[in-house]
Formats: C-alpha cells, sequence, structure tokens
C-alpha cells in the first residue's frame, strides 16, 4: 500500500496538471476538485492490490480521471436534458405517446453508444453531453482532431443506421436537432 509521504509526493507532482484535466471535460471547478478527490482515493484503493511505479502512477490518474469524468456526464446527462426540455421551447414532443417515444429513442441512444469503442464513447460524450470542441476533445483524449471529428462521424452514422433499421428515422433526426442545439447553446 502507497504510505503518506509518497501519496503526497505524487499528489503535489500531478494535482495541478490533473485539476486542470478536469476542468476541461466537466467545466466546474469545485466538481472537478471532487473528482481530484476521487482519483487519489482510487489510487489509494488500487496501491492495496497492485503495486505502483513512477512509470505506470501518471497513466493511472489520467485514465481514472477520464473515467470519473465520463461517469459524471452520465450522471448529470438526464437533470440537463430535462432543464434543457425545460428552458426551451419546441413544437416536437406534444403529447403522452411521443414523449414515451422520445424516452425510448434516449435509452436506445444510450445502448447504441455504450456498445462503442471508449474513445467514440468518450468522443460522443464529450461533445454531446459536454459540448466541449473537436480540438478540446482531441487534447483531452490525446489523438488527433481529425480523428475525434472521424470518430463522432462514424458514431452519428452508427447511430442513424441503427435506429432507422429499428423505425427511430424522424424521431432521431428530433432527437439530433435537440442534442446539436445544446451544444450551440
Amino acid at each position: 500500500m502507497i504510505d503518506e509521504r509518497t501519496l503526497g509526493d505524487i499528489y503535489a507532482r500531478h494535482c495541478r496538471e490533473l485539476l486542470a484535466y478536469i476542468c476541461g471535460f466537466v467545466r466546474i471547478r469545485e466538481t472537478a476538485e471532487d473528482i481530484l478527490h476521487d482519483v487519489f482515493v482510487k489510487l489509494i484503493r488500487y496501491s492495496r492490490d497492485y503495486p505502483l511505479d513512477d512509470s505506470n502512477i501518471r497513466a493511472f490518474l489520467y485514465k481514472t480521471a477520464r473515467n470519473l469524468c465520463i461517469d459524471y456526464a452520465r450522471k448529470t446527462r438526464k437533470t440537463r436534458e430535462l432543464q434543457l426540455l425545460d428552458n426551451i421551447e419546441y413544437d416536437g414532443v406534444r403529447n403522452e405517446q411521443e414523449k414515451v417515444e422520445y424516452e425510448e429513442l434516449k435509452q436506445r441512444v444510450d445502448r447504441l453508444v455504450d456498445e462503442k469503442d471508449t474513445v467514440s464513447r468518450s468522443v460522443y460524450i464529450m461533445r454531446t453531453e459536454l459540448s466541449l470542441t473537436y480540438e478540446e476533445i482531441a487534447e483531452n483524449l490525446g489523438i488527433s482532431e481529425r480523428t475525434a471529428k472521424r470518430k463522432m462521424r462514424a458514431i452519428l452514422e452508427y447511430l442513424a443506421k441503427s435506429l432507422e433499421n429499428s423505425g427511430f428515422k424522424l424521431l432521431f433526426l428530433f432527437f439530433m436537432a435537440l442534442i446539436f442545439t445544446r451544444i450551440v447553446i
């Protein structure tokens, strides 16, 4: 298990850059500080079972931070969607049947996104949930901006094809319009 002195050294060495990295995802300093705390708690727990050396600590911290940011985005997604629906007037969902279909579509999209690889899921969540630019996404994931755009285009094409095959074509177009409205706002 990691001792307090070593933990303090690791924290001093990585906390500033890690906090900036997390802030790039969540955009709220207090939330980023909470996630940073959770990263180090996970490091302590991990060190109980596995040996740590200087070559893998930084990678562990960043991977853990990224995963916690994605978890945060998923948890806050529903709250933001409800706020969006409350604050934006639109003509789309007018009756109970359409609301049920819309909710079913959102669940289906979530399941389809979860089937994709980690990088694609991350690009999709960072773009749609966190409203990051492709440049910011590329920087956070350590990929090129072009790769981030390709991953986003591929996942949107995958969603469109999958949903069209299951009869959701028009509702999907409405859903995507809401997502991109949220990105612009």
